[in-house]
């Protein structure tokens, strides 16, 4: 059995490759590289839920309908690790229909093998990469956190390999990976420096360059007192709408 050899300049999952959903066409060029491996030697990475949230039975309860009487479907991919002297395997991509599988009762997934990471910034940058298209939904922070943890982890891999690791060299790559301008990019992590009140109402749909904007100047302690100004005009609003049965 041989084992993806995954691109380092590439990380799998490029947007601009018709392979980035796991397409019938990447699994008929790799079929060389796939197994049924049993479902309890896969194991979810760790930092899964921390960039992508919690994958709970509703979000995934429709797929696991359909793999109740279609089966499975595609293909996850996943590398070998050492687990207390057992061999597992680290799912990198596919950790919503491992998880809906395994409530179909699936006792087999199809999986693509891949080399492990070499090092841990490595496996940091695979991971985000290779799942982040099909996240069309991620909040403004759940964003910012993924491009903080890329640009960490991309300087690092750079550090170590004598290459420029500037932070505008990092942002330029970071920006490419997300597909965002590099404006955009300064914004979210400048999202990241908001108190966490703040953070919440950017992720409740209030524009947060417009927050971002408003408190560049304040310190800390005024943040709070925008918060509350924030909250009490919006609260405003919504008694005027429902005054106007609106």
């Amino acid at each position: 059995m041989g084992k993806l050899n995954v691109p380092t300049d590439e990380y799998a999952i490029s947007p601009k490759r018709k392979f980035r959903d796991l397409s019938e066409e990447f699994i008929e060029e790799n079929k060389d590289f796939i197994v049924k491996i049993p479902a309890n030697e896969l194991i979810y990475d760790k930092d899964n839920e921390k960039y992508y949230g919690e994958i709970t039975d509703e979000s995934i309860q429709d797929m696991a309908l359909d793999m109740s009487t279609d089966g499975f479907k595609g293909v996850i991919m996943a590398y070998p690790v050492m687990v207390d002297g057992q061999r597992k395997y680290q799912i990198e991509s596919g950790h919503r229909r491992y998880t809906a599988a395994k409530c179909a009762g699936i006792t087999e997934i199809p999986t693509i093998i891949t080399e492990p990471p070499k090092t841990d910034s490595e496996r940091v940058i695979r991971l985000i990469k290779m799942n982040l298209h099909g996240r069309p939904d991620l909040s403004p922070t759940k964003k910012a956190k993924i491009i903080e943890a890329l640009m960490s982890a991309h300087k690092e891999e750079r550090i170590k390999a004598g290459l420029k690791a500037d932070n505008a060299t990092l942002t330029d790559i970071v920006s490419t990976e997300m597909e965002l301008s590099t404006k955009s990019i300064d914004k979210y992590k400048a999202l990241l420096k908001l108190v966490p009140k703040l953070q919440a109402l950017a992720d409740s749909g209030i524009a947060f360059s417009a927050l971002i904007q408003a408190v560049t100047l304040l310190r800390t302690s005024r943040r709070c007192w925008l918060f509350q100004s924030i909250l009490k005009y919006l609260n405003q609003e919504l008694i005027t709408s429902q005054g106007n049965g609106l």
